[in-house]
């Protein structure tokens, strides 16, 4: 490829990648530390590297898994080992296997555990873990096992406490359930949900979902003024949100089925 290609390449996708970390791009992102320095590979494959890691991220957000997928395993084939943008890709993969109805197909599953089994072999740090201990959370929470799901998402939030990401994980599995294609809610630790809820939005508060979970908590503890505060705040982040853009549209979907008829709440509770 010539320069003047990648130049025209990269143009377009840093057009992608700057208007989308606009709207929140960046949502469950780990640091990236690495160096390029002493690096043997040429400008030209760095700036294809980075053509590939950035289109995963901008079609992920607009939640076209197939060329998000596509240009996340062309980085990691490019990437040099150890990189921690690797890491980092597995993690997308592996969320991106579960599909927006939580229900996981033979293959989808099957799909998980084989990225799941590269973050496992990759992992370095707690903060490793603690994603490994998330994604597998989700896992088992599309899987109705509560116990085992909220046993890792607590896991991954005392290796890394400061982690908006994490704690949410442990409020939402802790509160919501899926199981087929059935959405409901528990209600037998609402002092706990609504403190992990609270303590992640001020860490974060570029997140529709946490204001979703949030205000369902105080319905049903008795708060009900407070829940449609609650979800009405949570109407007006959705252009920053960090979440995916067709996450965003779902949870705003919800919120303002509740904002219309927060009594169907009594017919999903457990």
């Amino acid at each position: 490829m010539s320069k003047e290609q990648v130049s025209t390449r990269l143009t377009i996708v840093w057009v992608l990648v700057l208007v989308a970390i606009v709207i929140g791009l960046t949502y469950l992102l780990p640091e990236n530390t690495n160096s390029e320095e002493g690096r043997t590979l040429s400008t030209e494959e760095w700036a294809e590297i980075k053509e590939h890691y950035n289109l995963g991220f901008a079609y992920d957000y607009q939640g076209d898994k197939e060329n998000a997928s596509y240009h996340f395993l062309e980085a990691i084939k490019r990437l040099p080992e150890g990189d921690s943008r690797i890491f980092t890709a597995y993690i997308y993969l592996a969320r991106m296997a579960f599909p927006p109805d939580q229900h996981l197909s033979q293959e989808d599953e099957a799909e998980l555990k084989v990225y799941m089994r590269k973050l496992d072999e990759l992992k370095e740090t707690d903060t490793d873990q603690a994603w490994i201990d998330v994604l597998w959370a989700e896992y088992y929470h599309s899987k109705g096992n509560r116990d085992e799901a909220i046993k890792l998402a607590r896991n991954a939030v005392k290796l890394n406490s400061s982690s908006a990401t994490f704690v949410h994980a442990l409020a939402e599995v802790m509160i919501e359930g899926h199981n087929d294609g059935k959405h409901f809610f528990y209600t037998d630790n609402l002092p706990e949900v609504m403190y992990l809820l609270e303590l992640s939005l001020n860490m974060e508060k570029r997140q529709s979902h946490s204001y979703y979970l949030l205000g369902v908590a105080y319905w049903f503890n008795g708060e009900k003024q407070k829940a449609r505060l609650t979800w009405e705040q949570g109407l007006k982040i959705l252009d920053v949100d960090l979440y995916p853009k067709w996450f965003t549209n779902q949870t705003e979907k919800e919120i303002r089925e509740l904002l219309a008829n927060p009594e169907k709440l009594n017919e999903m509770r457990l």
